[in-house]
């Protein structure tokens, strides 16, 4: 499952945390929050976008500024 994490310059990313206590970096710290949140949703759902051009031209056309 993916969540979202702020990073040390105030921006938002998408991180997958393993049972292991590591995590994987999906998307760098560069999104405000709802748009980080977003993308984790959208990752999370039965039908994740193929890549992130699916993905940006989805926020897109739900009004999130990329």
């Amino acid at each position: 499952m993916l969540t979202i994490f702020k990073g040390k310059n105030g921006k938002y990313g998408v991180e997958e945390k393993g049972k292991n206590g590591f995590s994987a970096l999906q998307y760098e710290a560069d999104f405000k929050e709802a748009t980080a949140q977003r993308i984790a949703d959208l990752e999370n759902s039965g039908f994740p976008p193929r890549d992130w051009e699916a993905t940006k031209e989805r926020q897109l056309k739900e009004g999130f500024k990329i």
